[in-house]
């Protein structure tokens, strides 16, 4: 890592919000701390790899450096400045000395979530309708969502154990189901009529719509038994009743996206 001070790193710690000590420093064309250097360059070279590996613009926000005795991935914050998601915010973490030991990949990013997870929560709620739909408005509700997390690079080959492969930049959720992660969740309503036959029938047919998509998703169905009490049925509300035990019918599983 160059000590030689340059136009960009200036141009990058005004834009991360350097104190104005570490700005007069640098156009002193001096380093004012290693960790003043990290920050800049690290940011320097996160934009640098996003914008080579997805063809867009991202700006540098902010920069975590793990400075703890295990050896955890460093951490850049970026806005998406280009493309159909500009405005986007995209975290990407990486191993400055290369992949970790273990094998793991050495870049890791968010931008997967920003692309994808429309489709995904879409998919998963298109297959819980499809087995729910039917019945009466505002007896059943929906809850989808694709984990916002970074996604590796490299992955182990889901298809072929033992290996690793390379994910594209521009990987289809098709390709890349089995390698993202996020969750499903229904609720029947107390006045949902539905015998327990009915509901785990419609659960198997939940479940082998969502083995269909190909997605990696935790899944769960539940039937509330909390009285509404002039309650609204809504998300939050069904959520806090199932966490407080108060539900009947309860099936949960995982699928893998392959199989």
């Amino acid at each position: 890592m160059s000590e030689e001070v340059t136009e960009r790193d200036r141009a990058m710690a005004r834009q991360l919000g350097a104190p104005d000590e570490v700005l007069s420093s640098l156009e002193r064309g001096a380093w004012p701390s290693v960790t003043a250097r990290e920050n800049v360059r690290y940011a320097e070279a996160v934009e640098d790899h996003l914008s080579d590996r997805y063809g867009e613009t991202f700006r540098a926000t902010e920069v975590t450096l793990s400075r703890g005795v295990l050896a955890e991935a460093d951490s850049v914050t970026c806005t998406v400045d280009s493309g159909p998601f500009a405005g986007a915010t995209c975290r990407c973490t990486f191993f400055p000395g290369g992949a970790p030991q273990d094998g793991g990949s050495q870049w890791s990013d968010t931008y997967p979530y920003v692309r994808l997870h429309e489709e995904y929560e879409a998919a998963a709620e298109a297959a819980a309708s499809s087995a729910f739909g039917d019945l009466p408005q505002g007896t059943w509700l929906c809850d989808a969502g694709m984990t916002e997390r970074p996604y590796p690079e490299v992955e182990n080959d889901v298809h072929d154990q033992g290996q690793s492969v390379s994910i594209p930049p521009d990987a289809s959720l098709s390709v890349m189901g089995p390698y993202l992660d996020g969750h499903v969740w229904v609720y029947l309503s107390p006045e949902c009529t539905l015998s327990e036959k009915d509901y785990s029938g419609r659960v198997s047919r939940m479940v082998e719509a969502l083995r269909r998509t190909g997605l990696d998703i935790h899944w769960e169905a539940h039937k509330v038994t909390k009285p509404l009490d002039g309650a609204s049925f809504a998300w939050e509300w069904a959520d806090e009743a199932v966490r407080s035990g108060q539900h009947a019918w309860q099936q949960t599983g995982d699928l893998l996206g392959v199989g």
